[in-house]
């Protein structure tokens, strides 16, 4: 099982990232990355709440490029 804590203000904060999920998703803010290179498809990997402000069903399948084309 991986660590899912971040680290704010320098350290003296940590924060479980289920917490911050929860905190983002109630706030109703969807997050994304990018992924460009060169030659290379872009690529977008976004959070559910992303898919779901953007009005992607939750069990679609897109590929990273293909959510990114939509």
């Amino acid at each position: 099982m991986t660590d899912r804590t971040m680290i704010l203000d320098g350290g003296k904060l940590p924060m479980q990232m289920d917490r911050v999920d929860e905190i983002l998703n109630s706030a109703e803010i969807g997050i994304y990355r990018i992924i460009m290179r060169k030659g290379e498809h872009p690529r977008l990997q976004g959070s559910a709440k992303l898919r779901e402000l953007l009005g992607v069903d939750k069990d679609c399948s897109f590929t990273e490029e293909e959510f990114y084309d939509y």
